[in-house]
């Protein structure tokens, strides 16, 4: 599955499980999907053999983490406009992801929406916008998958202060989509749902999740604070670069890479990288800062792709995102990239550079030029978007002028902003052609 064309109104089912699935009817519930993603960790796949279509199927095998971090990189491999979050235990009617898409082909959809079931169980059915996960993944803290996606939705997403999407909102809808049966209400401790849900009966799972959403202020008041602990008592470790000490890339990046990773999901700069690939189409990619994996997906057209990040912590993520032609992750330094001359079509880098220093960023770009035979593409940001701006206060973050950088060896034949504002600073794409004289 390496296709990467965006259509709108278009689905992604995005199916978790832990080995055995619970769905009455799995035939109807990939029917009509425009892609199939499922993920289980005990590496059996169930509805592979429902797609007739493989090239829109993908099964996945996380190496590490939950069942949330599975999800999470479910989610990652998403391509289409819209994805559905299922958990392995719906009980879909015929039809339901074509009135579904009915929905939200309507103009002004909102990002989000739950459809809850008319059968009397108000568990809903979470669907979201892919560009919505620009605003991070989901947390990976929970033992819940289905907590977790409630999380996001309620927390995470309307946290943001900075609006970025011409759609935005949650929109609920009451439709019979998902055939279920009620259950009887229960009560139990919030924290004993997060602990013990994978021993619970299933039947009791939606009881207490349909106890959480029925009692907004209070259960999830608790639901918060306990995530508020969880990230103080992170937070307690020191973090040299924080307190006045110098920047160290290596220390900072190992170390702000532990926990909560943003932009998993979803890549703030798809259309550039879309537009780059259609404007040089190479047979050799290097990617500097590949971080948690992100961009693979984008590459897997090329016949070698390689990435290096200098942080462990992402590596790890990475590995699990490679397609078939990735030679590998490698952990280095990007001011000395351990490749031959001239072994790439394309080097690449998406805010990496960035964050090398003054000191070290003209040796940076030798290292860039000597090993690229043909492209260099950078996209990173540049300047303040205002005069008491503190982008570029930030310890980590330096402004570069990668125009003066690469002119003397390169030929800049694609330059222009980013679609999408993220954060209050301009982000600049520059596609350099190498001189034949470098």
């Amino acid at each position: 599955m390496t296709s990467i064309q965006r259509q709108s109104t278009t689905i992604t089912l995005v199916v978790v499980h832990t080995g055995v699935l619970a769905i009455s009817s799995p035939e109807n519930f990939v029917a009509a999907a425009d892609e199939v993603i499922e993920v289980c960790a005990k590496g059996k796949s169930f509805l592979g053999q429902l797609m007739p279509d493989r090239a829109r199927f993908r099964h996945i095998e996380p190496r590490v983490g939950g069942v949330v971090h599975a999800l999470n990189l479910g989610l990652s491999f998403a391509s289409s406009e819209w994805v559905v979050i299922g958990f392995g235990d719906e009980t879909p009617t015929y039809g339901w992801i074509d009135s579904l898409c009915a929905i939200l082909a309507v103009p002004g959809s909102s990002c989000i929406h739950l459809f809850h079931s008319e059968a009397g169980l108000d568990i809903p059915l979470v669907v979201v916008r892919r560009k919505a996960f620009l605003y991070g993944p989901l947390n990976e803290r929970f033992a819940c998958d289905r907590l977790a996606a409630l999380q996001w939705v309620f927390q995470i997403f309307p946290q943001q202060t900075r609006r970025i999407l011409p759609d935005e909102g949650v929109t609920r809808h009451r439709c019979d989509f998902i055939e279920s049966h009620p259950c009887p209400p229960v009560e139990a401790p919030l924290i004993g749902l997060m602990e013990l849900w994978h021993e619970l009966d299933p039947r009791l799972r939606c009881g207490l999740l349909e106890q959480i959403l029925a009692a907004p202020n209070a259960t999830r008041q608790s639901l918060f604070a306990l995530l508020d602990s969880a990230q103080k008592l992170t937070s307690l470790q020191s973090d040299p670069c924080r307190s006045g000490g110098a920047y160290e890339a290596k220390h900072f990046w190992e170390f702000n890479s532990i926990d909560y990773i943003r932009w998993e999901i979803y890549q703030p700069d798809e259309p550039e990288i879309i537009a780059l690939l259609q404007k040089v189409r190479p047979s050799s990619i290097l990617e500097l800062g590949c971080g948690a994996g992100r961009n693979t997906r984008y590459f897997a057209s090329s016949q070698r792709y390689a990435g290096m990040d200098i942080s462990m912590n992402l590596i790890g993520r990475a590995v699990e995102r490679q397609e078939p032609n990735s030679v590998g992750i490698l952990c280095g330094d990007i001011t000395i990239i351990p490749f031959a001359d001239a072994c790439f079509d394309l080097v690449f880098a998406d805010s990496t550079v960035q964050h090398v220093t003054p000191e070290k960023i003209q040796q940076c770009v030798m290292e860039i030029v000597r090993v690229s035979a043909k492209y260099i593409c950078l996209i990173e940001y540049t300047e303040e978007e205002s005069e008491d701006g503190d982008w570029f206060r930030q310890i980590h973050m330096f402004a570069h002028d990668y125009r003066r950088l690469f002119e003397p060896y390169c030929e800049l034949v694609w330059h222009a902003d980013t679609a999408l504002r993220v954060h209050p600073a301009r982000k600049e794409v520059f596609l350099f052609k190498k001189r034949k004289e470098s």
